[in-house]
């Protein structure tokens, strides 16, 4: 059909939105290579307040809308005129489906299911990560083990307090272990899993018996807070852009926070970061409601102060800092400070100490004001104002690592803020300066000296969110790659309109040079991301070189690269809703060959999980004592159930004659004892926490009997008794 074909249609889709869809797909089919525009309006709504877009559905249910007027033209017309890609009649009724299935409560189950999917392969079958998630991961199985009250209050490592975060994150691990070992922990320690390899049976976390993590005491028990608090996020964003933007938006955002390479890494790990973000999208949610509700419900006001409390209690200073940065950008930017009084400041007080004072009053009764304060300025002023461990960058540190952190979102990171620019903030002429203006959220006057007033309150929400917290960010000395991560949900929704945007052919920047340059580093950062760091690892840590392995590496490898160039070929069509989804399934699929496939079958990485197998070899009932001399980190504690004791070198002679059964750990060559013994097993291995080779030795002093005997054939026993595999 040629020119222009117009259909009304005044159907009130009274039932299923499959009956709009018949009756659209009836009129539209002759002219199948047709543009359809479809307009919407709400029943009973003022007709001036007509929303026309293609797929930007109002908020609602599919039932509470007329079809006014269907459309179509002639593509080579509407093109030379609009310049606006092609949509056909199918690509209506996709967008459709997505915005009814992305209100519903299915929606949420299918993102529930996607992240699971994206999360759980893997996450029990690798050992604790020296650093930050073996020092969580131990400081809670201490809390655990001990169940007292000075316990709960003050996490400890080695007997030392560990005050440099607040007590929430630990309390929630513990919590997780203990609900997953049947309220049994001791289920989980090392005699535990002795007995799985024992019988051949699997271990509490699900890794087979032979795999390196045999004894890592169930830490997916731990890391699974991290799982629970990423998936709150996700639905806490798709909540927060159904009352911003249109259903589709919405639920691609929430897929793209929970697809993103950070959190597919960072929900594996157990430390703050997730829970953090958690806490921190819920607060600014109930901020939201805040700003926008006039009266406030009064279960937004204590759901805002409730979020801040569990944000302080998990990290600090973070989630009330992003709060007060996001107000004072809005009140900036309309004028309007009333949302301070919606909010209820002094009730907020009241919740805050209510939430913080218990814990703070008894670490002061166990510890000590003196100690308190110290780990406080240190955690604060201390990284604020110099860079702590040697971990800082200059300013545009996270800048440039958030095309790579965000992928696949990073695809349309900087159309998709220009495009909030312009529609979040507008510029102001002179009536506006001189006469005032009431839209955007209350203005009532307007100073000459502003430049800008407000647009949609959705987009200048999301704005205020973001950039106040990241020049913070980027301001700050210490700078870790996962500092920004609070501010993902509102770079979530901004892209994701973005991309709808691109979709009806209005998102500026996707057809110039600087795209297109844009679009081939997307997909080189996938490649590297997503293929290039299992192939490295793999490489330098020494994978386990079984069929099986490898075969399941090169298949997903195969996969990446074969998606990667499909969503290229997308790319360039300029279908971005299409290039995302197809984004996240390579971040899930790069996730499982990372996590499922390398990581755990690693031999050099994991020299502390290799010495702990030999030792449950040597003793498996567990009943031998433990020490390591001059060698310690968190990760060998936990594995050993919290059985080893740390000594010095010269400590090593004396504790050999109070334990003649006992078993020692020991860097080769550093240490020295005057007691005739014998190494029992040898390890070779990276130690990636001071980036250096390095091989431990397990060792055990021998009888009278057995001294005489190692001198009389050194070479025998040696080779006899000696359990030596060195990595390549």
């Amino acid at each position: 059909m040629c020119g222009r074909m117009r259909c009304v249609m005044m159907k009130t889709l009274r039932g299923s939105p499959w009956y709009a869809l018949r009756e659209l797909w009836r009129a539209l089919a002759p002219s199948g290579a047709l543009r359809c525009i479809l307009v919407l309006r709400r029943k009973r709504a003022n007709p001036a307040a007509t929303d026309s877009a293609t797929f930007h559905l109002p908020r609602g249910s599919m039932r509470r809308y007329h079809i006014v007027r269907a459309e179509s033209r002639n593509m080579s017309a509407s093109a030379s005129e609009t310049g606006r890609p092609r949509i056909s009649p199918m690509q209506w009724a996709l967008g459709v489906w997505l915005a009814t299935l992305a209100r519903s409560w299915l929606g949420g189950v299918l993102l529930i299911a996607l992240c699971l999917a994206a999360y759980l392969p893997g996450l029990s079958d690798f050992p604790p990560i020296d650093g930050d998630e073996a020092r969580y991961v131990e400081a809670s199985r201490q809390m655990l083990a001990e169940r007292t009250l000075e316990a709960l209050v003050v996490p400890r490592i080695d007997g030392a307090p560990r005050l440099n975060k607040p007590p929430l994150i630990y309390w929630l691990q513990s919590a997780s272990a203990w609900l997953l070992s049947g309220g049994d922990p001791a289920r989980l320690s090392y005699p535990a899993a002795l007995r799985g390899e024992a019988t051949g049976q699997r271990t509490l976390t699900g890794s087979p018996p032979t795999r390196a993590t045999t004894f890592t005491g169930g830490v997916g028990a731990w890391r699974l807070v991290s799982v629970v608090a990423t998936l709150i996020a996700v639905l806490i964003t798709w909540r927060l852009g159904l009352q911003m933007f249109a259903p589709p938006v919405a639920w691609l955002a929430a897929l793209l926070l929970g697809g993103c390479f950070l959190c597919i890494l960072d929900a594996r790990l157990a430390r703050t970061d997730q829970v953090l973000l958690a806490c921190t999208a819920a607060s600014q949610w109930a901020l939201w409601h805040v700003w926008r509700s006039r009266p406030t419900p009064l279960r937004w006001v204590l759901a805002l102060w409730v979020a801040i409390g569990l944000g302080i209690l998990v990290k600090g200073p973070v989630t009330p800092a992003v709060a007060v940065l996001t107000v004072l950008a809005l009140g900036v930017l309309t004028g309007d400070w009333s949302c301070l009084r919606r909010a209820r400041i002094g009730l907020g007080v009241a919740i805050l100490t209510l939430m913080i004072a218990p814990w703070v009053a008894l670490v002061i009764r166990y510890v000590g004001w003196d100690t308190l304060w110290e780990s406080l300025a240190r955690e604060t002023f201390g990284r604020g104002l110099s860079s702590i461990g040697g971990r800082g960058g200059p300013p545009g540190y996270h800048l440039v690592l958030l095309p790579g952190l965000f992928w696949p979102g990073g695809l349309l990171v900087v159309p998709a803020f220009l495009y909030a620019l312009r529609r979040g903030l507008r510029r102001a002429d002179e009536t506006h300066v001189l006469a005032g203006d009431n839209r955007g959220g209350g203005v009532r006057a307007w100073p000459v000296w502003r430049l800008v007033r407000p647009g949609r309150p959705a987009e200048m929400f999301c704005l205020a969110w973001i950039v106040p917290a990241w020049i913070a960010c980027e301001l700050i000395s210490t700078k870790l790659p996962h500092y920004t991560l609070p501010l993902f949900p509102p770079i979530a929704l901004l892209v994701a309109r973005a991309a709808w945007a691109g979709a009806a052919g209005t998102l500026p920047l996707v057809r110039s040079k600087a795209a297109a340059a844009g679009d081939a580093s997307w997909v080189l950062i996938g490649l590297a991301l997503l293929a290039g760091a299992p192939l490295y690892l793999a490489w330098r840590g020494a994978l386990r070189e079984e069929p099986g392995v490898v075969v399941a590496l090169a298949a997903t490898i195969i996969l990446v690269v074969s998606l990667l160039m499909a969503a290229w070929v997308v790319v360039r069509q300029r279908r971005f809703v299409a290039a995302l989804l197809i984004g996240c399934g390579v971040s899930t699929l790069g996730g499982y060959g990372l996590f499922q496939t390398v990581l755990p079958n690693l031999r050099k990485p994991w020299v502390n999980s290799e010495i702990v197998r030999d030792i449950a070899r040597i003793d498996p009932a567990g009943a031998r004592p433990l020490a390591a001399v001059g060698y310690y980190l968190e990760s060998l504690e936990f594995l050993t159930g919290g059985r080893i004791e740390r000594i010095a070198p010269a400590q090593l002679d004396a504790w050999l004659d109070r334990h003649p059964t006992g078993l020692a750990v020991a860097v080769e060559g550093a240490y020295h004892t005057a007691q005739p013994i014998r190494v029992v097993a040898r390890e070779a291995g990276f130690n990636y926490i001071e980036g250096d080779s390095i091989v431990l030795d397990l060792i055990e002093p021998l009888t009278a009997a057995q001294a005489d005997d190692q001198r009389r054939a050194p070479q025998a026993t040696h080779v006899a008794a000696v359990h030596q595999r060195q990595q390549p």
